[in-house]
């Protein structure tokens, strides 16, 4: 096992980033001198200047997304596909399965789902979890804040009947919030206060999150390795997809996405993002330094904060705490929508949270530079469509 200091990870970083940045500048440079002799007049004209400043970014956000692939494709055969160097789960492979377990929460936070989806994920998962040997130290809280009495009626059955036929009552939880209060986050927070105390770490689950017993064993195992770990985010699979739409998402992840997030976890080393799901949380440190408050802005601005998993992976990050992006751990499923009306209108809630963040930009202090470039990026993924119609 090989230890890394803070300032080792930092300079590794800062020259990862620093060597992407020259290259996606070099790449925009040519872009732009291309642009330049298309141009009828070669940008001498007021017009074309506005073209060429308006191109400026949009290349470059371009560019970025390749060489953050061609970055992943290079740790790939760097370490032959096992991973960056840097990782948890490389510095710790040869310890990790003699490290104890300690007592794990996993949490399900649902509203209106597909009751059976949920039910035959989370059992799929313990089923895994139970293989492994290691059942006793997890429990597992479905998190309800669905209003429709025949939908939390419907979810309490499922739960009675999954515990009477997997023998789980006091492993297996369900709650169902009264006042469902600030959504998710309130959900969570309501979780936290009740039985947070109880437990080390929690792992987040979605309602379509599926996790192997290996892999929920090996997240808990890494916390315990690394002291400093604040959160831990698995890369989820897509997986079960039904309709065509579902299934060319769910190919064109598997063919491209495994680069882009070795790049990106590369590159962000200690100060990754958390999607929000598949990943696990030291409880105490979440709950000392991630509680957010509702915004109090005007518009977008105003209410609860929608896209708060990268809000809460800056804030534990500025409390001393790590947050590391695992690509090597296998085993962490999703689904994706099945429909395009239904992506437009994830897409759509995603669109709100990423605009939101321009007030974390401005007036947050003491975030990490690699999450406000995070949020900078998730902010410009929106903006650059409107911007390239102009």
């Amino acid at each position: 096992m090989k230890t890394t200091t803070a300032d080792s990870f930092r300079s590794i970083a800062l020259i990862r980033r620093w060597i992407f940045t020259a290259f996606v500048m070099l790449q925009t440079a040519f872009g732009v001198w291309g642009m330049i002799l298309v141009l009828p007049y070669h940008g001498s004209t007021l017009i074309e200047k506005a073209i060429l400043i308006t191109f400026v970014p949009l290349y470059a956000f371009v560019a970025a997304g390749s060489w953050m692939a061609l970055f992943g494709f290079y740790i790939r055969r760097r370490f032959k596909g096992q991973g960056d160097a840097k990782s948890l789960l490389a510095r710790y492979s040869a310890i990790l399965p003699t490290v104890p377990l300690v007592k794990t929460a996993v949490a399900v936070p649902i509203y209106h789902e597909d009751v059976e989806r949920v039910f035959r994920g989370l059992r799929a998962s313990i089923e895994s979890v139970k293989a492994t040997g290691h059942l006793d130290a997890f429990e597992f809280f479905v998190l309800s804040d669905s209003r429709d009495p025949e939908v939390w009626l419907e979810e309490r059955a499922a739960w009675l009947a999954l515990c009477n036929e997997l023998d789980l009552h006091g492993i297996v939880h369900y709650r169902r919030r009264r006042v469902n209060l600030r959504a998710k986050t309130g959900n969570v927070s309501d979780f936290l206060r009740r039985w947070g105390r109880q437990f080390k770490y929690f792992i987040v689950f979605d309602a379509d999150s599926v996790m192997s017993g290996d892999a929920v064993v090996s997240l808990v195992r890494l916390m315990e390795c690394e002291p400093k770990a604040g959160m831990i985010q698995t890369v989820p699979r897509l997986f079960n997809a039904r309709s065509a739409f579902a299934r060319m998402q769910q190919f064109v992840t598997h063919l491209y996405g495994p680069l882009f997030s070795e790049g990106l976890a590369a590159l962000q080393l200690n100060e990754a993002v958390f999607w929000g799901h598949n990943a696990i949380i030291r409880t105490q440190a979440f709950m000392a330094h991630c509680g957010l408050k509702s915004m109090r802005g005007f518009g977008l601005w105003r209410g609860t904060v929608l896209s708060h998993d990268f809000v809460e992976a800056s804030f534990i990050r500025r409390a001393g705490y790590d947050v590391w992006l695992e690509t090597g751990i296998e085993g962490s499923f999703e689904e994706s929508p099945p429909s395009l009306d239904d992506e437009l209108i994830r897409d759509k809630r995603w669109s709100k949270g990423n605009l939101q963040h321009i007030s974390f930009i401005g007036f947050e202090k003491g975030l990490a530079t690699a999450h406000r470039m995070a949020f900078m990026n998730g902010i410009f993924a929106y903006l650059a469509s409107p911007v390239w119609f102009l």
